[in-house]
């Protein structure tokens, strides 16, 4: 079986990083894993090749549109096309096959929720419904995002039995056995946030603005935080880290903070 993936960031960065021993394989979402069991060949469609396309595509609000019309082109050699990111790069391929005009298989991940969801609209609600239906397996790590999908979208009971799937996923072990360094905690000297989507970096640092703790930061340049007055026990960090770097920061840190 021959599978064609495409995502919302460069599978070739991330394939070239794994192979450096830079980053783990669960960036892949399963190419590796896949690649090994001998009997399935993913292969990563180049991220993004037209440009034009992906300019027309925002104009459409059709995201990745670039990289959907390569993969209708390449279809034809595949078995299917895999999407780690579902609605995000796959909605132009729903709509064709919702049309009759293509009948590649889509299989897609779900880890945050997809079409419309927060939209009263009946039309839009509709549309969803309908795009939700075209893949042909819906693949949640949430339990219960998956039944939550199911009722909000109001899909038929056969339907999801049928299209939609949970699976347990986690980080890739062997990589973190290669750079684990346990630390002493006397020598874990700060608190730690990293991430990018959806975090209230400005809250944690009015927490930390009352606490005698170092606090690290890291993020990108377009999600810092917006508070003006940032206490000097308080760093923030958005140049380009490695995830190898990452890691030893993380070893060091007494508090990690998930938000």
């Amino acid at each position: 079986m021959k599978i064609l993936l495409i995502n919302t960031y460069s599978m070739e960065n991330a394939f070239r990083d794994w192979k450096n021993g830079v980053t783990p394989s669960h960036h892949l979402w399963g190419k590796i894993e896949l690649d090994k069991g001998g009997k399935v060949q993913v292969d990563i469609l180049p991220y993004q090749k037209y440009k034009f396309l992906d300019k027309i595509g925002k104009i459409l609000k059709i995201e990745f549109l670039d990289q959907q019309v390569r993969s209708l082109l390449l279809a034809h050699k595949y078995d299917a096309i895999y999407a780690p990111y579902g609605s995000a790069t796959t909605k132009f391929l729903v709509l064709l096959k919702f049309l009759k005009l293509t009948r590649i298989p889509i299989v897609a991940v779900a880890h945050q929720p997809q079409f419309f969801l927060h939209d009263s609209n009946s039309i839009k609600r509709w549309i969803a419904k309908i795009s939700i239906l075209q893949y042909n397996a819906l693949v949640f790590l949430s339990r219960k995002m998956k039944a939550d999908t199911q009722v909000n979208y109001d899909i038929p009971a056969q339907a999801a039995e049928k299209k939609f799937f949970h699976m347990d996923w986690g980080p890739d072990p062997d990589f973190y056995n290669k750079y684990e360094k346990p630390i002493a905690v006397d020598q874990t000297t700060y608190a730690i946030s990293a991430g990018t989507t959806g975090r209230d970096f400005d809250t944690l640092i009015e927490a930390f603005r009352g606490i005698d703790f170092p606090l690290k930061i890291f993020t990108t340049a377009t999600q810092l935080p917006t508070a003006k007055d940032i206490p000097s026990n308080v760093t923030i960090q958005f140049t380009c880290i490695t995830y190898k770097d990452m890691l030893q920061e993380y070893y060091k840190a007494r508090i990690i903070l998930v938000q």
